[in-house]
């Protein structure tokens, strides 16, 4: 099975031509308006050089002697290049001639078996159906792939089948089950390739059992981050740096930067309740003088039970001298609490309605 790019995008070819997975490019004159490209022959031999791999593009013309030379100039550029021809009676007298010089044709524009057997009668290297074409117009394209496959390979033909113009996982699946020899495939159906919601669940639950077997110092909030309180400022000091920091506790800390306690926006609300109270007032008046604590040292799954025992949602991590070095906020590490997230929902609700892939269309020529 040889995979192909269907693409003009020249970033887009350099990035999945990393992967070492794509036998080359397929191209249509569409692909290369979209792209705005001025200079086709600069474009094509801008893609020879990005990904290894036969290039399949466009020889286009109104009679046999058109054809062969647009053909012949697209050989020039590089013997990698495959020229893709329309099918008519002129292209396939044209693809007699080509084959004899050895430059190879990919007829396309295929939609029926008889037309897939005279291109392969004349030589083609490929002949290119394209399943999402066809259906557009009430037809099946499925049963027409199928059909070309069993014809081609019961006359014994050499002439590969390139199945395109794919739409959804089940024109793919489809075209691997009846046996095509490629097969091209838009950007956003090679991204669609690589998922599954059950593979998503898994990732994520390893992902999180992961995480939640490490250390606190591996997801502790340090740093800039600290919201680090004197503890002789007042409470609309504090609020100012909680506000900056966009967390609902400040650290205070006293002689030597030693943690002194903590407050959180709660306690300075109550606070200020009473009449008496200002926010002028030192933030020592309010302040949690008996905080809790954890040493980075220590397994997070043992310090999330020691924040739920004491019904917290923020604790200070210290260092042996009592001096904060970071902190954990619950709500940063709910997602690594959660016991079912959105992929896993979606994965459920499939095998309830006994979907095996999510009914994605992607639209393309």
């Amino acid at each position: 099975m040889d995979f192909y790019i269907d693409s003009a995008d020249l970033e887009v070819i350099k990035e999945h031509s990393k992967l070492s997975l794509f036998s080359g490019v397929t191209t249509t004159p569409t692909f290369f308006f979209r792209q705005q490209v001025t200079d086709s022959e600069s474009h094509i031999r801008s893609i020879i050089e990005a990904i290894d791999g036969f290039i399949h593009i466009e020889a286009m013309g109104s009679s046999c002697d058109e054809i062969v030379e647009h053909a012949r100039q697209n050989f020039q550029i590089s013997s990698r290049v495959v020229s893709k021809i329309p099918i008519s009676k002129q292209a396939l007298k044209a693809v007699r001639i080509l084959k004899n010089e050895g430059i190879r044709c990919n007829v396309h524009l295929i939609f029926s078996v008889s037309q897939a057997v005279l291109a392969a009668e004349a030589g083609a290297d490929f002949v290119c159906p394209l399943i999402g074409r066809l259906n557009d117009i009430g037809g099946k394209g499925l049963q027409m792939i199928k059909n070309i496959v069993s014809v081609i390979k019961h006359y014994g033909y050499s002439t590969k089948i390139m199945a395109s113009s794919i739409r959804s996982h089940e024109d793919v699946t489809e075209c691997f089950l009846c046996g095509v020899d490629a097969i091209t495939l838009p950007p956003k159906m090679i991204e669609l390739m690589f998922s599954h919601p059950l593979t998503e669940v898994g990732v994520e639950r390893f992902y999180n059992d992961m995480v939640i077997n490490g250390h606190v110092e591996e997801v502790m909030r340090q740093g800039l981050d600290m919201p680090i309180l004197d503890a002789q400022c007042t409470l609309l000091d504090a609020l100012i740096v909680m506000t900056e920091k966009k967390i609902g506790f400040g650290v205070i800390v006293g002689t030597d930067n030693v943690l002194a306690g903590i407050v959180t926006d709660g306690d300075i609300r109550r606070y200020l309740q009473d009449a008496d109270h200002n926010v002028n007032n030192l933030i020592s008046d309010v302040m949690n003088r008996y905080p809790e604590t954890a040493d980075a040292a220590m397994p997070l799954c043992c310090v999330l039970e020691q924040m739920s025992r004491k019904r917290i949602t923020e604790i200070v991590i210290t260092d042996n001298d009592s001096r904060p070095i970071g902190f954990l906020n619950l709500h940063d590490l709910l997602h690594l609490k959660t016991p079912m997230g959105n992929h896993e929902k979606d994965a459920i609700q499939i095998g309830k309605s006994g979907v095996v892939m999510p009914e994605v269309k992607v639209h393309t020529v």
